[in-house]
Order: structure tokens, then sequence, then C-alpha cells
């Protein structure tokens, strides 16, 4: 071993640490009754159906603009091309 350099210490393989050693809150009874009432299940459905929702808009959007710019595209072709052709 080089001088200056210590070993390093060996990892630690067992049971973690709880994260805290305390009695549970007072007010663990109004927590687990809003916990009860309140639906996790319910909220992620609300929350995906909202997302595909919004995913469906934009893209019909998107589709739209796209369109229209391809329209507005070929029709300023078209012109350009009937104004080359007047100057021949």
């Amino acid at each position: 071993m080089h001088p200056g350099f210590a070993e390093a210490p060996p990892l630690f393989f067992g049971v973690p640490p709880t994260m805290q050693n305390a009695p549970p809150p007072a007010e663990l009874s109004q927590i687990e009754a809003i916990a009860r009432r309140f639906d996790v299940a319910g909220r992620d459905e609300r929350n995906r159906s909202l997302g595909k929702a919004r995913e469906e808009r934009v893209f019909h959007h998107e589709r739209a603009h796209c369109r229209f710019a391809f329209e507005t595209g070929t029709r300023a072709l078209s012109v350009f091309k009937d104004l080359r052709e007047t100057e021949v």
C-alpha cells in the first residue's frame, strides 16, 4: 500500500435502518381519515383521460395546421409558377 492512502472500508450489507424511531404522530387518525376519503385511483383515471383528450386536441390542431400550410404552400407555388410562365 502507498503511504497516504487508506484502505477503503468494507461495504455494509445488512438490514437498512428505519427512517425514524419515534412514536406515530398524534394526528395519525386524522391523516388516515383523509387518506381514506382521497380516491387516488379515480384521480389517476381522470388525469389519464384528460391527458388523452389533450393529446387528441393537439394532434387535430397540428394536422389542420399542416394541411393549411400545405395548401398555402401549393397555392404560392402555383402563383409563382404562373408568374414565371408569363415572364418567358
